[in-house]
């Protein structure tokens, strides 16, 4: 097996992508084959993880993809999830 296998996750009827034991760069491809799918939601959640303050990289994914995000889709809106901040969403406009 080559590394993690993507996982996806329901909640609250919301579609979840779990990047957990993913490299940055092995998950912005697949968040970015993700957002190539027509079938690809209209909304849907991010599990970054939220790293560890002890090892430096506190939330540190969830900025790199937020970026990459920010950079490459302009037209997508990205919201850090209020509750959980291992966790954001991604909206494509109407």
């Amino acid at each position: 097996e080559l590394g993690p296998r993507l996982v996806f996750k329901q909640e609250n009827g919301l579609t979840l992508i779990d990047f957990h034991g993913y490299s940055y760069a092995a998950a912005y491809l697949a968040l970015k084959e993700f957002l190539g799918f027509l079938s690809c939601p209209q909304k849907f959640g991010v599990i970054s993880g939220k790293g560890c303050q002890k090892d430096g990289n506190h939330l540190e994914l969830r900025k790199y993809l937020i970026g990459k995000v920010n950079t490459n889709f302009p037209k997508l809106e990205c919201i850090p999830d209020p509750k959980n901040a291992g966790i954001f969403f991604i909206s494509k406009p109407n």
